[in-house]
């Protein structure tokens, strides 16, 4: 049984470094397709960026969704029930650590959208991806410090930094008007330090 659950924590962290690894993709790309000289052929590595990204925060939105709800489900429980679900407790404290590097991810995919975007002079795109992200943090209440201070007990490790950090990118966020006029300063309201913030194992 030891062996099954091992492999099965590997698995998983597995496809937790895939989620990252997509993201950090699709920020390659884009730097790279900066660099290319020819207008018409960094327009269209520039689009592949930005779809990189895309697909990369639509699968770390669902894996911080189903990670959320889990350690939700998971507070309500009694003492006593906790008492004896040790097992359960270590399954949770992955569960906090990964939404952690999901949330810092997440934050990086939308930053590209709206850089790469943004390089292309298309802005209603800009605030597209801003009005998702908004409405992905509006819907798993994270504009609500208390949903970042759960992950943040629930986790092993212990990281008040992105619970600050991201406190402040969501009260921007969430304050975005869709109906106003937006440049290359949207880029702004994804301002932070979360950039590459990687959580060790």
């Amino acid at each position: 049984m030891e062996d099954v659950g091992e492999a099965i924590r590997e698995i998983h962290v597995e496809l937790q470094n895939d989620r990252i690894a997509m993201g950090e993709s699709a920020r390659d790309q884009l730097m790279q397709a900066r660099r290319i000289q020819d207008a018409r052929l960094r327009e269209v590595f520039m689009m592949e960026a930005v779809r990189s990204a895309t697909d990369a925060k639509r699968v770390l939105m669902r894996n911080f969704s189903q990670n959320i709800f889990q350690i939700k489900g998971h507070a309500q429980k009694s003492d006593l029930q906790m008492l004896f679900d040790l097992k359960g407790e270590k399954d949770i404290s992955r569960k906090a650590i990964d939404a952690f590097q999901d949330l810092v991810y997440i934050t990086n995919a939308v930053q590209i959208e709206c850089e790469g975007y943004a390089m292309l002079g298309e802005y209603e795109p800009c605030k597209e991806c801003l009005e998702e992200f908004k409405l992905f943090i509006e819907e798993n209440k994270l504009n609500e410090r208390d949903t970042l201070l759960l992950l943040n007990e629930n986790s092993s490790q212990k990281r008040i930094d992105i619970v600050n950090e991201f406190s402040d990118i969501a009260a921007k966020i969430t304050t975005f008007d869709s109906t106003g006029k937006i440049d290359d300063s949207v880029c702004n309201l994804l301002t932070t330090k979360l950039v590459g913030g990687e959580l060790d194992d």
